[in-house]
C-alpha cells in the first residue's frame, strides 16, 4: 500500500569525510532529519546556493558534537556553523540526494 504524504520527511545518516593529504579519511557520521521538497520548490533551490539549499531541508539532527564533545542542539546558528564546513556541506546535500532517489549507499 501507498499513502501519499503531504509533508514528507525522513532520517539519513551522513557520513562525513575530512581532507587528509591525498585522500578523503573518515571524520564520522550524524544523523540528519530533512524534508523531502517537492519538484516546484527544488527547481527554485536550484539556483540559489547549497547553504540555502540545506536550510531549506534539515530540520534537525542526532550524534552532532562540539568541540567539547557535547551535544550541539540544532538550531539555525548551529547548522550555520555546519553549513561552513565545506565537508558537512557536501555530505548533506549528497546524504539528501542519495536519500530522497531511493539510492543505496556506494560501498568501497
Amino acid at each position: 500500500m501507498f499513502q501519499i504524504a503531504k509533508d514528507q520527511t525522513f532520517s539519513w545518516t551522513i557520513d562525513v569525510t575530512a581532507p587528509h593529504q591525498s585522500n578523503q579519511q573518515p571524520a564520522g557520521q550524524f544523523t540528519a532529519h530533512m524534508r523531502l521538497l517537492g519538484i516546484a520548490e527544488t527547481t527554485r533551490l536550484a539556483g540559489e546556493s547549497d547553504a540555502a539549499f540545506i536550510n531549506a531541508i534539515v530540520t534537525g539532527w542526532d550524534d552532532v558534537l562540539d568541540q567539547e564533545g557535547q551535544p550541539m542542539p540544532f538550531t539555525p546558528e548551529n547548522l550555520a556553523v555546519l553549513i561552513d564546513m565545506p565537508n558537512v556541506r557536501l555530505a548533506l546535500v549528497r546524504g539528501y540526494h542519495t536519500a530522497s532517489s531511493g539510492g543505496a549507499r556506494e560501498k568501497n
